[in-house]
């Protein structure tokens, strides 16, 4: 049994490899078919000078979700001001941390669309990983730190939930509005992923996007966040134990370093296999 699992142990790492290396041959070879097109077109120049992040199907899907995280952030700020739940302070920090990550994606949008030049003959595309990756970082350490943190001292010193009612209008209507440009990463994913020939999971593992795949995660992650806020505060509030809202605001913290974890891990990949 014991040389049945080494062997099966040697298969899988060699079939992670030959993964890997299936990987970069198609990112390398989809970066020189790329650049042979431009540079085979006479009016490459013009075409790239006049191409901005609101022209691409990413930047807009970015954008959006940058306007509807910064809407969602204020509405349940609001909601965590009336109704003193840790959840729904885990979800306003949700959205903060999202906004400003998406702001970073939007950057790194604009800079990989600069020309090339002498000093970067194959362009700034990579500023999109480069990006992406401190998103990820940003979600870990500021969205999943501030939520424990706030879960934790809610367990010490715990309040009871007022107007849930307006709380969950609230948590509804954000989940809606999240729908919306989640809805939109995932139709982008897909096209793109038939495309390649990929299926939608594997196109999101090995990063063709990072931009929309940023924004895919962490809107599933969001209306995921939502339905655990607003059970926790549900049960809180007819319980009358402010536990389970503390606990909820643990498990949004955790499903925010889960989306983190899986976005620095495939961005870094993405990056040293460049």
């Amino acid at each position: 049994m014991e040389n049945i699992q080494k062997e099966k142990e040697k298969r899988r790492r060699e079939y992670d490899q030959q993964r890997q290396t299936v990987f970069i041959l198609k990112k390398s070879l989809k970066d020189y078919h790329n650049r042979v097109e431009q540079l085979e077109n006479p009016f490459f120049e013009k075409q790239y000078s006049n191409t901005t992040i609101f022209k691409t199907l990413s930047g807009k899907v970015v954008l959006s979700a940058v306007a509807i995280n910064a809407m969602n952030f204020v509405v349940k700020l609001v909601g965590w001001i009336y109704s003193g739940s840790s959840s729904l302070f885990s979800e306003a920090v949700h959205s903060f941390a999202d906004t400003i990550n998406q702001l970073i994606l939007a950057f790194g949008l604009h800079q990989s669309l600069k020309r090339p030049n002498s000093e970067h003959p194959y362009g700034y595309s990579n500023m999109t990983y480069i990006t992406s990756l401190i998103s990820g970082v940003g979600i870990f350490c500021f969205g999943t730190g501030l939520s424990w943190y706030h879960g934790i001292t809610g367990l010490f010193d715990p309040h009871p939930i007022e107007s849930l009612s307006w709380a969950l209008v609230l948590l509804i209507g954000s989940a809606f509005s999240e729908s919306g440009t989640l809805a939109m990463a995932y139709l982008d994913t897909k096209q793109n992923a038939k495309k390649l020939g990929l299926s939608f999971w594997d196109y999101v593992v090995q990063g063709y996007k990072p931009s929309v795949n940023v924004v895919l995660l962490e809107d599933m992650a969001a209306v995921l966040g939502v339905v655990i806020a607003a059970s926790c505060m549900t049960i809180t509030y007819y319980t009358g134990n402010p536990i389970a809202d503390c606990v909820g605001s643990l498990l949004v913290g955790a499903v925010m370093g889960g989306v983190a974890s899986f976005i620095i891990y495939t961005n870094t990949t993405a990056l040293v296999g460049k």
